[in-house]
Order: structure tokens, then sequence, then C-alpha cells
């Protein structure tokens, strides 16, 4: 019987998702009535997950500087020796948050949509 291998990955940082609040509908571009809005001069609110390269005028002041990297990666319980640690950690193809203002779940708790998940090594690649 062969033993699964299974790869640990763990990671940590700041990351920024611009989206409306309750009572907002969910798709609320601006924010009319929750305590998110977007302010004049900014784009739209898009309710898409940044883990790195936010676009300049999305950014606002005193906030975290943006970024995920990998804190952690083990196979099987054995730490990986190749240099992960320290890679950047992207979730691909624009995912957002999709909650419907509660109806799939609680706050916090919302899926991914979609969940593509690139991990690079320490190195860059």
């Amino acid at each position: 019987m062969r033993a699964e291998r299974a790869l640990c990955i763990e990671f940590n940082g700041w990351f920024m998702c611009r989206l409306a609040t309750d009572p907002d509908p969910t798709d609320e571009p601006r924010g009319a009535s929750g305590s998110t809005f977007a302010l004049a001069g900014e784009p739209d609110l898009d309710r898409v997950i940044v883990l790195h390269d936010p676009l300049p005028d999305t950014v606002r002041s005193h906030a975290p500087e943006i970024g995920v990297y990998v804190t952690s990666a083990t196979v099987a319980g054995a730490a990986l020796p190749d240099g992960l640690v320290g890679g950047r950690v992207e979730l691909l193809d624009r995912p957002r948050f999709e909650n419907r203002n509660f109806v799939l779940n609680v706050a916090g708790r919302e899926p991914i949509v979609p969940f593509r998940i690139r991990v690079g090594g320490s190195d860059g690649r």
C-alpha cells in the first residue's frame, strides 16, 4: 500500500478586498448604506481578493503593506528543503468572496470563487 504524502503550506500576511458591507447588496459598486464605500476618485468596489501588488489608486493611507508569504511547508510532517518558505502566495483569475449577504454562509466563511492558488519559492520561482 502506498503511503499518502500531503503537502501542507502555511502562509501569513495582509490582503486587500474592496467590497460593500451589509446592508448593501453584495454587488453594490460604490457602497451606499453599509459602512464601506468607494471614495471619490477611487474605482468601484469589485470584491477581488488581492494578495500582492494592488493598484496604486486603491490603497488607502495608514493601511498595512499588502503581501502574503509562505511561513511553513511540510510533506508528511517533514520540512521541505527547497526554499518554499518566504515565497509568494497568489490567488489566480481575480477571485472574489461570494456570499450574497449571508445567504451562503456567515461573514468570514464565504467561499472564494474561483480558488486557484499559486505558490512560489523564496527564489522567485
